[in-house]
């Protein structure tokens, strides 16, 4: 998160279908473990939410994802891209992330 910020951005939010693929094919050829996304898991609100505060509208977890109960740790991650078709996400410890990290500015 540190790189991104001091590039002027934030881990990226995906917000769309077309946004997760092009993310997805972009990083494909680097990022065989996956990805660090810009998800986190709100333990208050118990809800996830961007970092860059973008509406929670779009979703891709996985079957093992949506059976498991994020804590107030908990980072959102696309994972496996090589070997999965979907790139669908999961989420991490907070504390985990050797994931390639993905930003995203507001640069015009």
């Amino acid at each position: 998160m540190a790189v991104c910020n001091e590039a002027g951005g934030y881990l990226a939010a995906i917000t769309s279908q077309t946004e997760h693929d092009a993310v997805a094919e972009a990083v494909y050829p680097i990022a065989k473990q996956g990805i660090w996304l810009g998800g986190y898991y709100d333990g208050t609100l118990a809800s996830w939410k961007w970092i860059n505060g973008e509406a929670w509208n779009y979703s891709n977890f996985d079957a093992y994802a949506l059976a498991r109960i994020p804590t107030e740790n908990s980072v959102l991650v696309m994972s496996h891209i090589n070997h999965n078709i979907n790139r669908e996400w999961r989420f991490s410890d907070k504390d985990c992330c050797s994931k390639i990290t993905v930003c995203e500015t507001n640069f015009v």
